[in-house]
């Protein structure tokens, strides 16, 4: 049997990747175009979405042109420091003699820096950053900047507010970031950084059940893999659309090596499944949570009731409904939760319930 094409191993571009391609390439036109509101783009998404391999597999595409280049940036290091170095890096040997000739920028055997006298690094950068944008307009090139899981750290706020004063300049460079959505919302609402609040934000939906029932038969079928109706509908359901779980129930059926997955098969991976999703996805996205967002969960999980009335949450934690209203929003706009009906709500992570009702008694 050929390799496994399901890789379930976070921030990895999976060889089966479903219903993100025309996203993809509506960021890559967007990015593209000076005028387009995608210019500065903002992915937001629980943990396990896709956002890494999305944002991955739109820098690729941006690679393949020789007049771009881009510059995968952490979030928690020196944002414009590794920005200038990555420049210098990865321009064309007509690019980085240009660049060369810029003041302030300096190139030893130990890398790319800048070497302004003024102990305000942030300014030396700004004008180095400026001088290599300059020189990459004349020579028509382009740059994007990638950061993936953004933080609201003073180091991505600093980029940012250099990055405003690029694009007010009209200097070439495009800005695509990920994030958790509640660090997003604070990158967006910080009060010198409202500019954000104008730029594209996608909220990364769950997979589409048609698409993934769909991609399970056909990449099963390629491996010479039965898949039946009956075990195709419980493999969707197991999933929830969740990518993550896509990913790793693929992963683990693929792995048992059984030419037609049947119920039992399926059954005999629920148990690396549901500690998969646990161990790698859950337990962070429980404890990155708030202390009242840990509360409604736990109120929800224990309901008697399911899909939960909101009703029934607000008795448990003894709150009004408006208090109840406000963290339920903010826990659907998280990807946790979704509602299901009027008044009503269910988990929209698969295995997310039970995750709880073992581990948070």
């Amino acid at each position: 049997m050929k390799g496994n094409p399901f890789n379930p191993n976070f921030g990895m571009v999976p060889t089966v990747f479903i219903d993100r391609d025309e996203t993809v390439r509506m960021l890559v036109d967007g990015l593209a175009e000076p005028g387009s509101p995608y210019r500065t783009t903002l992915i937001s998404g629980v943990r396990g979405v896709g956002k890494t391999a999305l944002l991955t597999d739109v820098c690729n595409e941006f690679r393949k042109d020789k007049h771009w280049i881009v510059a995968d940036i952490p979030s928690n290091g020196s944002i414009m420091e590794t920005l200038i170095q990555t420049i210098q890096v990865k321009a064309s040997s007509e690019l980085r003699k240009a660049l060369g000739s810029i003041d302030g920028l300096s190139v030893s055997v130990l890398g790319v820096g800048v070497s302004y006298s003024s102990r305000e690094n942030n300014v030396g950068y700004q004008l180095v950053l400026e001088q290599m944008l300059e020189k990459m307009q004349d020579r028509k090139m382009r740059l994007l900047v990638a950061i993936d899981e953004v933080t609201a750290n003073n180091e991505v706020k600093l980029f940012a507010s250099i990055y405003q004063i690029m694009l007010r300049r009209g200097f070439p460079i495009s800005l695509i970031m990920t994030g958790l959505p509640k660090n997003i919302s604070e990158l967006q609402n910080d009060k010198v950084l409202t500019f954000l609040l104008r730029s594209t934000r996608i909220d990364l939906p769950m997979l589409n059940d048609v698409n993934v029932r769909y991609s399970y038969k056909d990449t099963f079928e390629k491996g010479g893999i039965v898949a039946n109706d009956e075990s195709l509908r419980t493999m969707t359901r197991l999933t929830l659309g969740y990518s993550y779980a896509f990913q790793l129930l693929g992963y683990l059926l693929w792995e048992t090596g059984a030419k037609e997955i049947t119920s039992e098969v399926i059954d005999s991976v629920m148990d690396r499944y549901e500690t998969g999703l646990f161990r790698n996805a859950y337990a962070k996205i429980y404890e990155e949570s708030s202390r009242v967002d840990r509360e409604f969960l736990q109120a929800m999980a224990f309901s008697d009731e399911y899909p939960v009335p909101s009703k029934a949450i607000a008795d448990t934690l003894a709150k009004e409904p408006g208090y109840i209203s406000r963290y339920r929003r903010r826990l659907i706009d998280s990807g946790i939760i979704q509602p299901e009906g009027y008044g009503y709500l269910s988990f929209a992570l698969p295995l997310f319930r039970e995750y709880i009702r073992k581990f948070r008694a």
